[in-house]
């Protein structure tokens, strides 16, 4: 599924995302968003001697967040777990940052920005025009 068609399914649209951000509930639509996209938060951990350089040696852990909470897998204690976490993360084999994948999908994510951007400038100018108290 495309970045727009996914935030279009998500989001509905622009004004449904400021109700969801001014009820707290934002975390919500990223979820589904994620989902849809086959995305996940991860962060990736590499614990070793203090150098330079990363080693074979060193321990790489995954941590992913789950419905019931965060879970790590270490490729020192339980490599098959870690290697099986590495796979149902990994987009073709690559673990892809926030960065890289916005810049894969550029194009995307420029139509959703100037989307949303049109409707903030839209929503400021009808803010500007209301009486204020």
């Amino acid at each position: 599924m495309s970045l727009p068609d996914a935030v279009q399914l998500v989001c509905r649209d622009p004004l449904f995302l400021m109700s969801n951000m001014n009820a707290g509930t934002v975390w919500e639509r990223d979820r589904e968003l994620l989902d849809l996209l086959g995305l996940h938060y991860v962060l990736l951990e590499s614990t070793g001697p203090a150098r330079s350089e990363a080693s074979e040696s060193d321990e790489h852990r995954i941590w992913v967040q789950h419905e019931q909470g965060a879970r790590f897998y270490s490729s020192a204690s339980h490599p098959p777990e870690y290697r099986q976490a590495f796979t149902n993360i990994a987009a073709d084999g690559e673990i892809v940052s926030v960065g890289q994948y916005i810049a894969r999908h550029s194009r995307e994510a420029e139509i959703v920005a100037r989307e949303y951007h049109a409707v903030g400038e839209r929503l400021s100018e009808v803010q500007e025009g209301c009486p204020r108290r």
